[in-house]
Parts: structure tokens; sequence; C-alpha cells
């Protein structure tokens, strides 16, 4: 059994501490002085829907057929109601917008004091914009 002296036990672990001290200031001078690499950002992935789209096979025709018929219908709906460009109306008091598919001129409106002021309001502001608004009901909703 090998037995050392005190003085021999304090060199080693000195020696021991300072390998260790060593290593930990090696290692935190490599973190500092390593050249930073920057990432460039990253990249956005657009996810699309996967249920039935891939197996469906369309051809430019197809394609061509849609974008037709997409031109034909906003055509149809600009010249039946030219006047809805100018739509949604909105305001503190109120918000309007005309409902193509009943039909209809929805009116929110924020103020349940001045409701019938407002609904008068909102008439003028039809009038002004569509002089023959008339066909179309409106449907006043106070919220």
């Amino acid at each position: 059994m090998l037995v050392l002296g005190v003085n021999n036990k304090k060199s080693i672990i000195i020696i021991i501490v300072i390998i260790f001290i060593t290593i930990v200031l090696g290692i935190f001078y490599n973190q500092i002085t390593k050249p930073k690499s920057f990432s460039p950002a990253p990249t956005v992935t657009a996810i699309l829907p996967t249920v039935g789209y891939q197996n469906i096979p369309f051809s430019t025709e197809d394609i061509k057929k849609s974008d037709d018929n997409w031109g034909k219908k906003m055509q149809e709906t600009s010249n039946t109601y030219p006047w809805l460009d100018q739509f949604p109306i909105q305001t503190d008091e109120y918000f309007v917008y005309f409902d193509i598919n009943k039909k209809t001129f929805v009116a929110k409106i924020f103020s349940k004091e001045n409701a019938n002021l407002i609904k008068e309001t909102i008439i003028n502001e039809l009038k002004n914009i569509n002089p023959d608004y008339s066909p179309y009901p409106i449907d006043f909703q106070i919220i």
C-alpha cells in the first residue's frame, strides 16, 4: 500500500484543481472566441390541405374553366350590384354591408339609445349610394 505524506496529498490535490480550472477556462475561452454563426430566418412553409386533394388530378383545362367561371361570376355580380364596391359602410355608430347570398342589407347598430336616428341615417346613406335600394330588405341589428 502506498502511503503518501501530507505534503504529497496537498500537491496532488493542487495539481488536480489546477487541471480542472485549466479545462474549465479552456472551454469558456473557446466559447467566447468561437465565431458566431448566424442562421437565416426560419422559412415559413405553407401547410396545404391533405384531405382529398392529392387524388384529384387537376388539368390546365380544369384550372382555366375555374378561372373563367370565377371571372364570369365576378362580372355578373358587378353588373347586378354596381354599387357593391362602396360597401361596407362603417362609423362609430353602425356597420352596414350587403349580403349577396341573402340579397339583404345588414345594418349593425352599436347604440340602443339613438337606434331610430341611426336607422334614418343608414337609410339616407343607402339612398345616396343606390337610389333604388328598395328591392332589398334591410336587416337592422341593434347590438
